[in-house]
Order: C-alpha cells, then structure tokens, then sequence
C-alpha cells in the first residue's frame, strides 16, 4: 500500500473519531442546558425562605412530572457523558438528588431527625446558593452587553 493511500485511511478515521466526539460533546452539551433549564424552573418556584412551603411546592403536579423528566434526561444520557464532562454530570446527577430528597420529605419532615432536618435546610441553602449564581451570571451577561454596545 502507498504512503498516500495510508495517510488518506489516516486521515479518514481521524476525521470520524473526531466527528463521532464531537457529536457526543454537543448532545451532552444540549442535555446540560435542558436539564439546567428545567431545574432552574422548578427551583424558581420555591419559597426559600418558608421550609414547609417549599416543600408543599415540590408536590405540584407540574413540579413532580418535571422532576421526573429530569430523571428521564439523566437516564437517556447516561451512556454517552463524555469523560470531560463526568464531574459535571455527577453535579447535575446531586441536584436532580437534592430534588427528589426535598420532595419526599413533604409527608415526614416534622419527624426528621437531626441529621435529616440539617439536610434538608442544606439542600434548600444549595438551591439558595444556586440561584443567586444563576443571577449572577445574567447580571453579568447584561453589563457585557451595555459595555459592548456602548463602546
């Protein structure tokens, strides 16, 4: 075989693997933003400062079918995270936790104990600290945008 019929299979399945991660990253890439945008509407729906509201809010039929979509997205992404993006994935994965802990706390959280009072108020605080990341992030979204207008 020639040097230039090897380098030419070469350069064929490098541009196959290549294509194939790419595709990977940019379907998990979709599913992130998906799974961020359902959280954050479910979140958003919490009164963060009343702990048994919250948690009533999670009852919603609206909120329980969305969490249980979350479960759906985790599950049909489950085998294509690419490795670059495992930690991230195991962050998404303690979220959609975090969710499903707070709502099936709703029926006995007056018999929590210690521990699981202190989990619960540190699941409401991650949301908390969620949040304000989240509005952080547009605050500074929208300066970059006056800036980049009004240079």
């Amino acid at each position: 075989m020639s040097i230039n019929k090897k380098l030419s299979y070469y350069l064929i399945l490098f541009l196959i693997l290549s294509t194939a991660t790419g595709c990977s990253d940019n379907k998990y890439e979709e599913f992130a933003k998906e799974f961020d945008t359902i959280y954050f509407e479910i979140v958003s729906t919490l009164d963060l400062h009343d702990t048994y509201k919250s948690l009533e809010i999670l009852q919603t039929k609206e909120n329980k079918e969305k969490i249980d979509y979350l479960n759906v997205l985790l599950s049909d992404i489950q085998g294509a995270v690419p490795k670059n993006k495992q930690d991230y994935h195991l962050m998404l994965y303690r979220k959609y936790q975090g969710l499903v802990f707070l709502r099936d706390s709703f029926d006995r959280w007056e018999e929590f104990s210690k521990e699981e009072k202190l989990k619960l108020l540190g699941e409401l605080s991650y949301i908390s600290m969620r949040i304000i990341d989240k509005e952080n992030e547009k605050s500074k979204q929208m300066f970059n945008i006056y800036n980049t207008i009004n240079k």
